[in-house]
């Protein structure tokens, strides 16, 4: 079982790491909204990656557009995101971060029922 990412933990490692390429595994709790926004500490965060397949564990069904506004507000220097498993989350959230970050090179979503073709 993995242990469960909270805010505090998040928020510690980005004040503390301000250049680190986290890789975060999938806790068996689900993110929020509120997890996101202590992503604001990785200014220098250039690659992010949060999946979650639904064979292995649920999507991601308490985090919606505005978690994603908050990384698009606050990680502008990304140049690879991968996101997978969002459940709620629409066109709205995604084009949030593609529009912030200029220097993105790579953008893939996984398992968004949401997404339009």
């Amino acid at each position: 079982m993995f242990p469960s990412v909270s805010y505090d933990i998040l928020r510690a490692i980005g004040e503390r790491c301000p250049n680190l390429r986290p890789i975060m595994e999938p806790s068996v709790r689900d993110m929020t909204n509120i997890g996101l926004p202590a992503l604001k500490f990785c200014e220098s965060l250039i690659v992010l990656s949060i999946v979650r397949s639904e064979r292995n564990y649920p999507s991601f069904k308490r985090v919606k557009n505005i978690g994603m506004f908050h990384v698009s507000e606050r990680c502008r220097r990304l140049e690879s995101v991968k996101l997978g498993g969002f459940a709620k989350v629409t066109e709205a959230g995604y084009s949030s971060i593609l529009h912030s970050c200029r220097n993105l090179k790579k953008f893939e979503v996984l398992t968004s029922p949401l997404l339009s073709d």
